[in-house]
């Protein structure tokens, strides 16, 4: 059951407590930083019920001293600028009974002053120094509730920006030159109505891809219908694309489009297309060539209006020569192609991966980060499952881990006893160096959530020295 705090005096421990567990409960459901000051107002609100009015005022990055936005109850209102400066320029709470009654405690996070929690009552002498003990306690609170949402919003600010920059939008996550290829393909191809194949081993990402395609194309308005053609029976497969008429078998009770006709207007992903069996590789190459097919039973031609884009694993061109995969469709699907890299062709993204999949399945109070000592594991693990089964082993540590951070004995078997994957196969020496400085930064950053100083500190190098090497490694963010 929820407990509402309420102010008891040398009571402050077990309020801070209950208030910390409650923000820090509901936080990672928090989009931004909007309702998260809001669940605050609402807690000062709760905390002291002889406040009149409350506010939660932040400040820029740029500058401690200026606040760029600012949250009210019950309404907006002027807060006293000489007590929040106070108390935002010296780091310190602050009670004032200078007239009206004020308590203000400081936002602060990794030496960072993020803004000010605000309450006050018109009338003199309504708060004292316990009831400043119990808003610093929950202005601790919530500087570590709004630096997460910070970082994260940072983040994504970041992965927008690279999105915005390649002009396309998508789901994928890497920055390395194998993906920034990927990305660039798909920005000259989405507008273009040609058929697009995707190649790649299992698990790289082929579907997203696909879904990226459309999202950037004019068909981006109409749907996208995903085919796993390995997935389907082959007694169902016909029906399942070309639809069926009523009483074209035993059970079909009346007539019923099919994943072609579904895709109307839209984008057709067969995923897995080499597995499609030859006698309905014909109907599906009549698909691309006449633009109609027919339902199973059906004597009428209906017309299909989309775009196909397909995805396999297999070799294709072998495929056709093993007479398993008509030449025709192949040359008609392969009009132009690209090839998912494997993730262990693109391990500079892997700690990009780990903290995106960290942030999508962790739990409040869980897995927050990952131990330096396993991280070069993470690096040169072979990933035969590629991103799949990296994500799949971050989403198993979340779930089992007891530390805040993802430790050995939270890995699979499969990754702590296999034979590491040699780098050098794929990475030059130059390439191998940039990697191991990268994930050596990117660890520094993620305990520092994101303080530059901070990181440089650990890393026992001067600030603008780690600037000047993140610049260099990091050209794109």
């Amino acid at each position: 059951d929820d407990e509402t705090p309420t102010f008891v005096e040398g009571d402050e421990d077990r309020l801070r407590s209950v208030a910390t567990l409650r923000v820090v409960r509901d936080e990672p459901l928090f989009p931004n930083t909007d309702p998260l000051r809001a669940r605050f107002l609402e807690l000062i609100s709760q905390s002291f019920p002889d406040a009149k009015r409350a506010a939660v005022p932040l400040a820029g990055r740029s500058s401690d001293d200026e606040f760029v936005s600012a949250s009210y109850l019950p309404s907006k209102f002027a807060v006293s600028r000489m007590v929040t400066h106070l108390a935002l320029g010296e780091g310190l709470p602050v009670l004032s009974n200078d007239g009206d009654s004020v308590l203000c405690a400081p936002l602060i996070a990794k030496g960072t002053r993020l803004g000010v929690l605000y309450a006050d009552n018109p009338q003199k002498d309504v708060f004292d120094q316990n009831h400043l003990k119990l808003m610093t306690a929950i202005a601790a609170a919530a500087s570590e509730a709004f630096e997460r949402m910070r970082y994260g919003e940072w983040l994504e600010a970041e992965n927008r920006r690279l999105n915005e920059e390649i002009d396309i939008q998508h789901d994928m996550i890497g920055e390395s030159s194998n993906m920034r290829e990927v990305y660039d393909f798909i920005q000259r191809v989405a507008r273009a109505e040609a058929n697009v194949l995707i190649l790649g081993e299992t698990g790289t990402g082929k579907e997203l891809a696909a879904r990226a395609i459309h999202r950037n194309s004019l068909r981006s308005e109409g749907p996208f219908i995903a085919v796993n053609c390995g997935a389907i029976p082959v007694s169902l497969m016909q029906s399942e694309l070309f639809g069926h008429e009523k009483g074209s078998f035993t059970g079909a009770v009346s007539q019923r489009k099919g994943k072609i006709e579904s895709a109307g207007g839209g984008t057709l992903f067969l995923d897995e297309v080499g597995e499609l069996p030859l006698p309905l590789q014909a109907g599906l190459l009549r698909v691309i060539q006449e633009r109609e097919f027919e339902r199973l039973g059906g004597t009428r031609s209906v017309k299909a209006n989309l775009r196909l884009v397909a995805a396999t694993n297999r070799n294709l061109a072998e495929e056709v020569k093993q007479e398993r995969f008509r030449q025709d469709l192949y040359f008609r699907l392969h009009v132009v192609s690209v090839r998912m890299p494997s993730l262990s062709e693109r391990r500079d993204d892997i700690p990009l991966l780990i903290e995106h999949f960290i942030r999508r399945h962790r739990r409040t109070g869980g897995v927050s980060g990952i131990s330096p000592e396993v991280l070069p594991l993470f690096l040169s693990y072979d990933w035969p499952g590629n991103v799949r089964e990296l994500e799949n082993a971050i989403e198993r540590a979340c779930l089992l881990g007891k530390s805040s951070l993802i430790l050995l004995e939270d890995l699979p078997e499969a990754m702590t006893e296999r034979k590491p994957a040699n780098p050098a196969r794929s990475m030059s020496y130059h390439d191998q160096v940039n990697a191991a400085k990268k994930s050596i930064i990117h660890t520094a950053m993620h305990t520092t959530q994101g303080n530059v100083v901070e990181a440089a500190s650990i890393l026992d190098l001067n600030a603008s020295h780690l600037y000047r090497l993140m610049r260099d490694l990091f050209p794109k963010s």
